[in-house]
């Protein structure tokens, strides 16, 4: 057990020693060529990103699922709002095909039609 800990010991130190290693290696390169910094940061997010995807990954994960979780509510809000406005449009289409089968009743020619006034 105690070789254990000691062998982890050993590799976060190596692991941080590279990374000052490599901060400093950037910080020389960006002062002595600034157009090479673009090389040096993608090298640097290679060298931390399996350190640093665990950690994203649980984070991130929980916000992504509520995320999914409300836009898959917003859509079926949206699909019962499209259903609802679906079938008023049927309702006035039926309403306006029945207006137009039943003629109702036409005025004398020259007369306006009789309004009631009670």
């Amino acid at each position: 057990m105690a070789d254990d800990v000691k062998t982890m010991t050993d590799d976060v130190k190596t692991e941080d020693t590279a990374l000052v290693a490599t901060v400093l290696v950037g910080a020389v390169v960006a002062a002595i060529e600034p157009e090479l910094l673009l090389g040096v940061l993608i090298g640097a997010a290679a060298a931390l990103g399996p350190r640093l995807l665990p950690t994203l990954g649980t984070t991130v994960r929980p916000a992504a699922k509520a995320i999914v979780r409300a836009g898959m509510a917003v859509q079926e809000m949206a699909a019962e709002a499209t259903e609802q406005v679906q079938d008023l449009m049927a309702e006035v289409r039926s309403e306006q095909a029945a207006r137009a089968a039943s003629p109702g009743p036409t005025p004398a020619k020259g007369r306006s039609p009789r309004r009631s006034d009670a």
